[in-house]
Parts: structure tokens; sequence; C-alpha cells
């Protein structure tokens, strides 16, 4: 998709490791004079805590401006499942029914 639209993408196709990826990135864009970076983690379709851990670790590395959750929409009734965990996780924000 960012070659569609002519968007630079940072790839280190042996490196496994998440969170050096992500400062590596930023780093890459800071020299190239980027403004915006997208870190794309990977997706899951339900709740798994290897990738909630791995994502919380790039949040706290990288502390980002936004963070969103995108969801398939196919994946139906278990995103509110997988939404919740996700903000518990990250983001911290509770709500409460009345």
């Amino acid at each position: 998709m960012a070659d569609q639209i002519k968007v630079p993408v940072f790839i280190e196709r042996e490196n496994k490791d998440a969170v050096s990826i992500a400062m590596n990135a930023i780093a890459e864009a800071k020299k190239n004079g980027n403004r915006v970076v997208i870190i794309d983690t990977a997706g899951r379709l339900a709740v798994d805590e290897v990738m909630m851990t791995e994502v919380a670790n790039i949040k706290k590395a990288v502390q980002p401006h936004e963070i969103l959750f995108v969801v398939d929409s196919m994946t139906g009734q278990d995103a509110v499942n997988t939404a919740k965990a996700f903000n518990d996780k990250l983001c911290g924000w509770h709500y409460y029914k009345k």
C-alpha cells in the first residue's frame, strides 16, 4: 500500500526484535526529515499475550503521540474483547457502565 501512495517504508527483514525495529525506523525517519512515523505491528485475530507485551514494549520505547487499534469488521463481536484487552494493556483508560 505504501508503494501505491509513494510513502517510504522502513524494513529490517532479518531483525525479529520489534522494539529495535521501531527505534531504528524512528532514527531513520529523523535522519530523512520525516515528521510522521506509523508503526504497524503484526495483527492478531484474538487476544495474544505475546503480542500485547510486544506492543506495550514498543509503546514504552517510542512514547507515541497516538495509538490506534484497527480491527477488521469480519472479526465480529470478539473485536470488543480484543479492543478492551488492547486498551487495558496500552492506554489504561477504563470505562464504567452506569
